[in-house]
């Protein structure tokens, strides 16, 4: 057993956290897997009614004495070692008082790209290509089911935040609160001008960029994507944070099969902004996990940079391997690409 899994159990965010999800569900956390467990609805149930649940408080036993099914990545992540879980993280950030103290908010599935690890329940884009519906959810009335005397911290998720409607509502309602910081996840297509008054404001403003490649490594996986805007975006980001001391940037990559061969790009990229790099191995589709992999692509690939993630394969599957070149096959025909044009 290492020394980090001595320091379990225990997870600060099943006391002073709360997490919404995009199709009007109260969940524990945004890595939290549901798997076929029963969904609460923020239409049906109250705060605490979930809180309360028999579901809620068998996670907080078992996450006594170990490690909870559903909070399987973040057991991952610490066994791999190479950076803080959100476990971690949130232990670190959340008191654990039981008053709410840190809310995610993922409200709205609007996009402007189509990313292949993606779906239509996060990106409106891939709903009207799969022609698939989500339901909207009225933020005001999430809004209003809030206790946020106590929150100190708000994650915003999307869809890509800087296009939603709701984005204007949770800036109002910061402007209600004091002291709060504000997180969020962008994928650089646009630079939230409109926003920037407001946003300098807030007590602190954390800003993930969302970049899985360099170049057209990142085009591929990001459809929708230009890497030359993205890059002047990424300048105005950098800009605003010389000039704002609120601000904190970070560079958030998916690590997937189609991008781990140039994880070497993306941290020398981070280190050249002097920006921290948040690699996260991707959980889900499953056929793009590291371990859909060829063998000899894996041994071709590997280096110093991404040794970290192939060490941890364990389980090379055939089974995923195939579904992997079906399903890049597919989007290949789709998007009218060819992932071998992006390989070294």
């Amino acid at each position: 057993m290492c020394a980090r899994e001595k320091l379990m159990p225990q997870c600060k965010a099943l006391t002073g956290h709360l997490n919404v999800s995009i199709d009007g569900t109260f969940i524990p956390c945004c890595r939290y897997n549901m798997n076929n467990n029963k969904k609460f609805s923020i239409h049906d149930y109250t705060v605490e009614e979930y809180r309360n649940s028999n579901f809620y408080k068998t996670i907080k036993s078992n996450m006594e004495t170990g490690w909870d099914d559903g909070c399987s990545q973040c057991k991952a992540e610490e066994e791999r070692a190479y950076k803080p879980s959100l476990r971690e993280r949130m232990n670190k950030d959340i008191t654990g008082n039981k008053h709410i103290e840190y809310v995610e908010i993922s409200i709205s599935n609007q996009c402007n790209i189509t990313c292949r690890m993606c779906g239509p329940k996060y990106s409106s884009k891939w709903a009207t290509i799969e022609n698939i519906e989500i339901p909207k959810q009225n933020f005001k009335n999430i809004i209003d089911k809030i206790d946020w005397t106590h929150v100190k911290k708000i994650k915003y998720l999307g869809g890509e935040p800087f296009v939603t409607k709701e984005f204007k509502m949770l800036i109002d309602k910061l402007a209600t609160l004091d002291d709060v910081q504000l997180m969020l996840n962008t994928n650089c297509t646009l630079f939230p001008s409109k926003y920037i008054d407001k946003l300098k404001k807030l007590k602190k403003l954390g800003v993930a960029l969302s970049i899985d490649g360099i170049g057209k490594v990142d085009e591929y996986i990001r459809q929708g994507t230009d890497w030359d805007t993205k890059l002047k975006v990424i300048k105005q980001w950098e800009d605003y944070q010389k000039h704002n001391s609120n601000c904190h940037i970070w560079i958030h990559t998916v690590v997937q099969a189609h991008n781990i061969h140039d994880m070497k790009n993306i941290k020398a990229f981070a280190e050249s902004h002097d920006w921290n790099w948040s690699p996260v191995v991707i959980n889900w589709p499953e056929e793009f996990q590291l371990h859909a992999l060829d063998k000899e692509y894996i041994n071709q690939i590997k280096d110093g940079d991404n040794a970290v993630f192939l060490n941890t394969i364990s389980n090379y599957s055939e089974a995923l391997n195939k579904k992997f070149k079906s399903t890049t096959e597919r989007l290949d025909k789709l998007f009218d690409t060819k992932w071998q044009d992006i390989l070294c």
